[in-house]
């Protein structure tokens, strides 16, 4: 609602997702209880955490493992989910390739 009031708009998937890393660099700030560069990367190699885009956490190269992208297409003008289909909120319109 307050991202609404202020611009006037509904929050894309760029606006989360910048939501998300604050949401992460809290919990992880919370976890390592400092700032401190060496200790936010260690409580960011451990956490585990809730965000509005999904899960974050990594496995121990770095790479997520607990959030998975969404795939999204405009659809008449509306961003729609396609991808996963349990939170899909339109079919996949095909292009001509995919029509054949």
């Amino acid at each position: 609602a307050a991202f609404q009031a202020a611009f006037a708009a509904q929050p894309d998937e760029h606006a989360a997702t910048g939501y998300a890393v604050g949401q992460v660099l809290e919990a992880a700030a919370a976890r390592a209880r400092s700032t401190e560069p060496d200790k936010l990367r260690k409580a960011l190699a451990e956490l585990d955490a809730s965000t509005v885009i999904g899960r974050y956490g990594v496995d121990r190269h770095g790479v997520q493992v607990r959030q998975f992208p969404l795939t999204v297409q405009w659809q008449k003008g509306q961003r729609e989910i396609v991808w996963p289909q349990a939170l899909r909120t339109a079919r996949p319109v095909l292009g001509p390739q995919g029509a054949r």
